[in-house]
């Protein structure tokens, strides 16, 4: 019987182990949790970069529909000038046309 009590672990070691493997679990657990919030925190800020990022892009759209408006707007104008003076040169081509037949 002795032997038995000399192989066998005693409740106390017992609870010593379980003890130590519960400050094992802990410790995972708050390396977890740590973790968990470290990439929270990564994700927050990647999130607001990405926000950043969009709403710079949203100016720079604006900017360049605004550009293009712009030029839309100058190549009617020259296109509107060009047939005017199309069309004063049509005039000014058929009052000639009629002046040389009368003269003729």
């Amino acid at each position: 019987m002795s032997e038995d009590l000399s192989t066998r672990p005693t409740i106390e070691i017992v609870l010593e182990r379980v003890n130590a493997l519960g400050e094992v679990v802990n410790s995972i657990r708050d390396d977890i949790k740590s973790f968990g919030e470290e990439i929270r925190g990564d994700f927050k800020d990647f999130r607001e970069e990405i926000r950043g990022e969009v709403t710079g892009f949203r100016e720079e759209n604006k900017l360049f529909r605004a550009g293009v408006e712009l030029s839309i707007d100058r190549i009617e104008s020259m296109t509107n000038m060009t047939r005017s003076e199309m069309l004063a040169m049509r005039m000014d081509f058929r009052e000639i046309r009629a002046h040389i037949k009368q003269t003729a």
